[in-house]
């Protein structure tokens, strides 16, 4: 048993996949231990910091391996598969709440945020993270993937451009367009100005 146990943890997710489609339970096990805290905290960003709807969804995320396994489009490799389901499942979500981004910003004024001092070293960690969350909100539902899928995920642009369903120079451009964008609106975050 042991041999076995050990065997399948070695396999990669795509084995792993076929494996649940035979109702592997080990297999199963195996993946959710890999992406069960990806999936947690990618949903978090997405769903704006509401953790126990991001736990439902890693949950509801993983019954659907269960109960259609079949789904899977072996032509792709696991990872970004996976992230494009929860994506389609992050994005009906909002849909179905009458777009949670537009509430957080309509709740979410720019008085209830302290403007820095002058220099970098006052300015505390959370007025930075609270400006960030109010640009980051006034993006569409695209760029708010991109970024998360880049920078809290840290997928690569090739993993990206699988998710998306866009070409890799296109994700490599719109990176760079949202991150100018974002060094002009946290200007005041940036130490050598």
């Amino acid at each position: 048993m042991f041999g076995f146990r050990k065997n399948i943890e070695n396999r990669t997710d795509e084995e792993l996949m076929q494996l649940v489609a035979k109702a592997n339970e080990q297999a199963l096990s195996v993946l959710y231990m890999r992406y069960a805290q990806k999936m947690l905290r990618f949903f978090f960003r997405l769903l704006q910091g509401d953790e126990d709807k991001a736990q439902d969804m890693v949950q509801d995320l993983f019954m659907k391996l269960i109960e259609q396994p079949e789904k899977y489009d072996c032509k792709m490799a696991f990872s970004p598969w996976l992230y494009k389901v929860a994506t389609n499942m992050c994005f009906n979500e909002i849909r179905n709440t009458k777009n949670r981004l537009r509430l957080v910003e309509e709740n979410f004024t720019a008085d209830e945020v302290e403007k820095p001092e002058s220099t970098f070293y006052d300015i505390d960690a959370a007025t930075f993270r609270l400006e960030y969350n109010k640009h980051f909100s006034g993006l569409d539902e695209d760029q708010q993937l991109l970024l998360t899928l880049r920078f809290q995920q840290e997928l690569q642009v090739k993993e990206i451009a699988q998710i998306m369903n866009l070409p890799e120079g296109t994700v490599k451009s719109r990176l760079f367009y949202l991150l100018k964008k974002f060094s002009v609106l946290l200007h005041e975050f940036n130490p050598t100005r």
